[in-house]
């Protein structure tokens, strides 16, 4: 590519031939102007094949690590290293993924070099809230040459995965797998967002000394005057079927530290070890690009599993066919839809909401509260946001409701020492 630089000279220099042939007509003049531009076309043609000549193979790329686990929300260093042989300007830049934000340093330098020459550039940088794995892919590199009027723009491969791990702890006997807030722990509340009080019945706080009867836990609990538990029993669903579907579009991340997508993880996940522990059927539906990943989750660690593998997915669901979800949808299951505003994934997520609502489905869509996820958001972002949802909740098939998630759902606390697992 011929640079801005060199194309002001190639124009200033054909309008001097031409000012000077015509106008101005002067032959010595006109002979040097002809020589200069007869050089300088020569060498733009010189260069440009010269660059031609450079292959990505003939650049040696690496990384200081090519996979690499962090905490959510923790910084990591990114190094990369190159090795090439050129005489001019050299411009590397580090193709950064979506997913990753930069917290210190630059992804791009620009240096002179001649001969043999080594190259590196380092930052700090951080995954962005949602995101489970992310792929650096290489980097771009720009040559010019030494007069910089002619520049190759060269993809360097240079992979390095970004992992965020999950952790198994256990507390009071009870095993959780998390990911900083993935699962609810203690003072974090149960979702009411499952069901309305006609589905389930004793919702109310204990006193001191009461015990929890009529309820599918595996061992009664006695509770003390600072303990209240939200206790939930499938009334009319008895043993049916449950389903979360769970949009992995990236809208469902405000990149907050703690952000909608990690407030809906752990409410799936609580949903789902209700629903396992009333018997009834519970399965996870994850909404991505390359087909809809259905999981039967049969116990808690089935879900813990199922949740592990949930990350985000840049490309856009347009439509969700039926036989992807045979034997999910059945009438009379309870449905419930989590989703986000202006998701990409919005036009397949609404046939699917109406193919449920026609197979005699309960469906709940759950969207985020823009009060509280979006209070960081700019004002005029938070206003289209709104604007967005209202159009999105009248295009909603009749039949459905609607119910908003905060990061506080219900004034309800779990004590995570009265659920007892293991035995």
């Amino acid at each position: 590519m011929i640079t801005p630089e060199a194309k002001a000279v190639l124009v200033e220099l054909t309008l001097s031939l031409l000012l000077f042939s015509t106008f101005l007509y002067n032959p010595m003049m006109l002979l040097a102007l002809t020589f200069l531009t007869s050089f300088f076309s020569l060498y733009v043609v010189v260069a440009s094949r010269r660059l031609a000549s450079v292959t990505p193979e003939s650049i040696r790329a690496t990384r200081g690590l090519r996979s690499v686990e962090v905490l959510r929300g923790s910084g990591f260093e990114v190094r990369l290293s190159l090795e090439l042989e050129w005489y001019g300007t050299v411009e590397v830049r580090d193709l950064v993924p979506s997913g990753i934000r930069v917290v210190s340093g630059s992804t791009s330098i620009r240096v002179r070099v001649s001969g043999r020459t080594a190259l590196s550039l380092s930052y700090e940088a951080a995954v962005w809230s949602g995101y489970r794995a992310v792929e650096f892919e290489g980097a771009k590199v720009v040559l010019y040459d030494p007069l910089g009027l002619v520049g190759r723009s060269l993809f360097v491969p240079a992979p390095m995965e970004v992992l965020v791990p999950f952790e198994r702890t256990r507390h009071a006997g009870f095993w959780t797998t998390s990911m900083v807030r993935l699962t609810p722990g203690s003072g974090t509340v149960l979702n009411t967002a499952i069901g309305d009080e006609h589905s389930f019945v004793g919702v109310r706080p204990f006193a001191e000394g009461d015990k929890v009867r009529d309820v599918h836990w595996r061992r009664t609990a006695a509770l003390t005057d600072e303990d209240a538990l939200l206790v939930k029993r499938y009334d009319r669903l008895g043993r049916g079927n449950v389903v979360a579907v769970v949009d992995c579009a990236p809208e469902m991340s405000f990149g907050t530290d703690d952000d909608y997508l990690d407030t809906v993880l752990g409410v799936v996940w609580m949903t789902g070890k209700s629903a396992i522990d009333q018997g009834s059927s519970f399965r996870l539906v994850l909404v991505r690009s390359e087909g809809p990943r259905v999981f039967w989750c049969r116990s808690v660690a089935e879900l813990s599993v199922a949740l592990s593998g949930v990350d985000v997915d840049d490309r856009p669901v347009t439509s969700l066919e039926a036989r992807e979800l045979e034997g999910v949808l059945m009438s009379g299951s309870y449905v419930i839809v989590y989703t986000s505003v202006c998701s990409r994934n919005s036009r397949a997520l609404t046939g699917l909401i109406s193919s449920a609502v026609k197979r005699g489905c309960r469906v709940t869509v759950v969207l985020p509260d823009l009060g509280e996820f979006g209070a960081a958001l700019d004002r005029l972002v938070l206003d289209a946001l709104k604007a967005c949802e209202g159009v999105y909740l009248s295009g909603l098939p009749v039949g459905c409701e609607v119910r908003r998630l905060g990061r506080s759902p219900s004034l309800y606390v779990i004590r995570r020492a009265l659920l007892h697992e293991g035995w």
